[in-house]
């Protein structure tokens, strides 16, 4: 199991006023983050959760169907114009609050949330196509190409 602590703040910019994390081990729920200070989800190693997108009006939102929309979202400071592939890794070193630039068939990129010796966990969106998901995967992870830190 690893522990995510996730600041209110983080999800406050998401536009969240609850979330519901979906593992295939466990289902979580956080009641209405918006008074606490923190939310902390315990996951599984090397899992997919699904963090449903529910705007303060209820609306779907489209920002998850881009990974470099998702990422601006959180707070990283991605220049405009820039795709995933256009970024270059210029670090070896996985740094909380940057990217984690991955290639598969496309390129795609990710907010590091946690680093631990083994393995980072990372905040994306629409690595399942216009989803904003948690995933946890080992450093070597074959699809790492790099880190990017603005």
């Amino acid at each position: 199991m690893i522990r995510i602590v996730i600041p209110t703040v983080f999800l406050i910019s998401s536009l969240f006023i609850g979330v519901e994390v979906i593992s295939e081990a466990s289902v979580v729920h956080a009641q209405s983050v918006l008074p606490q200070e923190e939310v902390i989800l315990d996951i599984p190693e090397v899992t997919t959760t699904i963090l449903p997108v529910v705007t303060n009006d209820g609306t779907y939102n489209a920002i998850h169907c881009s990974c470099i929309k998702t990422a601006r979202a959180e707070g990283v400071l991605i220049p405009y114009g820039t795709n995933a592939w256009d970024l270059a890794p210029n670090s070896d070193i996985p740094i909380v609050g940057g990217l984690v630039l991955m290639q598969y068939k496309v390129a795609h990129v990710a907010v590091v949330v946690t680093v631990t010796e083994l393995h980072i966990t990372i905040l994306e969106g629409n690595y399942t196509p216009c989803k904003r998901e948690l995933r946890t995967l080992h450093r070597d992870h074959y699809a790492i190409r790099g880190y990017w830190t603005p």
